[in-house]
């Protein structure tokens, strides 16, 4: 697990607790910071072991340990499953961003992700 910084669109950066990390080629972040960051509202079914996700009009169901997640109807691959580190629910940043409208560039050299929020929209 490697440690990643994320910034917002202006260069600060945005404190994750527990931070970022980086699980098979993907940077993974705690959903409820991602989440909180994105201007979303979230939920915890402990019982389904589901992350229910509401920005705008659009909600995102995501399960732990499924690489699989729902957006306004519709499945989306992950990549990676969501999986839970330090008792926080982490899912990979550019997929679950880029679906709650949010633009990612991702820096290699200092390993950090820029994180650009976009309208309350899903994109199609």
């Amino acid at each position: 697990l490697a440690p990643v910084t994320i910034v917002d669109a202006g260069g600060q950066v945005i404190m994750t607790d527990p931070p970022p990390v980086i699980i098979e080629n993907r940077t993974m972040v705690p959903i409820f910071t991602l989440a909180g960051t994105l201007q979303a509202n979230v939920a915890w079914d402990a019982g389904q072991r589901t992350v229910t996700v509401t920005r705008g009009r659009d909600v995102m169901r995501v399960r732990v340990d499924s690489d699989q997640a729902r957006i306004s109807g519709r499945s989306i691959s992950l990549g990676v499953p969501a999986c839970i580190v330090s008792d926080r629910v982490y899912v990979p940043l550019k997929l679950v961003a880029e679906a709650l409208g949010a633009e990612v560039d991702w820096n290699n050299v200092t390993r950090t992700v820029k994180l650009t929020p976009g309208p309350e929209a899903v994109k199609p």
